[in-house]
């Protein structure tokens, strides 16, 4: 893996029930960039009541198909930006509810903040786009309006029983119009390579969500906590060479015979992983898997 002292690769997040990918507090250099694309599939057969407890039967089914984009526009600025396609079915006081199309989305910018420590620190404010599916942790299809979330990082490499990791913080605050309520989030990410080409990343996600009105709906106020285990595997490099020989067929060899790369070699990585709501307040008890690749360019 790349050492993580000079991270430039993302740290994937799943955000509550929407699913979100996020990097960690780590700038990418100009002109360099990531892609992160993937599916997941979550489902939840209860829910945690207003007690915490899970007594609540619920039908919720989810598949997320998501988009990341970073790229590094200048001395410690990165564009950042994701969307997702959702199928999402549950059934609610109103009866079923289906939808599919696109999520939520937002760009935004990222800026590293110099520091003396080994900490890397960066701020990040971000535009939401709405759409029609599933925006708020268990409120209503398309709940909401244009918003902004303003995100504080917080990253540094650091060494766990001789191999290379990495920890890194977020704090994010989300604030939505058309009555979506106001959402305060925390992540918390640790890595470390198990060998030079597989990484060990394991994540924790609180959100938390004030009670609103929509439509002269309540949406309760909630909280939830979702821990996520996954493996990061370095995909083999892959490039197409042109082969301009020079000289007669009979005179031929390896000095004289020249590869000119057409496309250049770019790495990719496959993660794997499985998550699960472990405490929560008014919000289904979701669990789940994912499988993504990451594309560095």
């Amino acid at each position: 893996m790349a050492r993580f002292a000079n991270i430039g690769i993302g740290v994937l997040a799943f955000m509550g029930v929407n699913i979100e990918c996020q990097a960690g507090a780590w700038t990418l250099p100009k002109g360099k960039g990531l892609v992160i694309s993937g599916t997941s599939y979550n489902s939840a057969n209860l829910a945690y009541n207003a007690e915490r407890k899970r007594l609540t039967p619920v039908s919720f089914n989810k598949i997320d198909s998501t988009f990341y984009l970073e790229y590094g526009l200048g001395r410690n600025l990165t564009l950042v930006g994701n969307s997702a396609l959702q199928d999402v079915s549950y059934t609610s006081s109103q009866g079923p509810q289906n939808y599919s199309g696109f999520s939520t989305s937002k760009f935004g910018l990222r800026y590293g903040v110099s520091t003396d420590s080994p900490w890397v620190v960066a701020i990040q404010p971000s535009l939401v786009i709405p759409a029609g599916g599933e925006t708020v942790p268990d409120g209503d299809l398309g709940l909401g309006g244009y918003g902004g979330e303003f995100r504080i990082l917080a990253g540094r490499a650091l060494t766990l029983a001789g191999q290379a990791g990495f920890f890194n913080a977020e704090a994010a605050y989300d604030l939505r119009s058309d009555g979506a309520p106001r959402q305060i989030t925390t992540d918390l990410t640790l890595g470390f390579d198990l060998t030079e080409k597989m990484t060990f990343i394991g994540q924790g996600f609180y959100r938390h969500t004030n009670d609103s009105m929509f439509e002269g709906d309540t949406v309760l106020a909630n909280e939830s906590l979702k821990l996520q285990a996954s493996l990061v595997f370095d995909l083999p490099k892959f490039s197409f060479f042109k082969s301009i020989k020079s000289g007669s067929p009979t005179d031929l060899d390896e000095e004289n015979e020249v590869e000119m790369p057409t496309l250049p070699k770019r790495k990719t990585s496959l993660q794997i992983g499985v998550f699960q709501t472990v405490a929560g307040k008014n919000i289904v008890r979701e669990q789940g898997g994912l499988i993504t690749l990451w594309n560095e360019f």
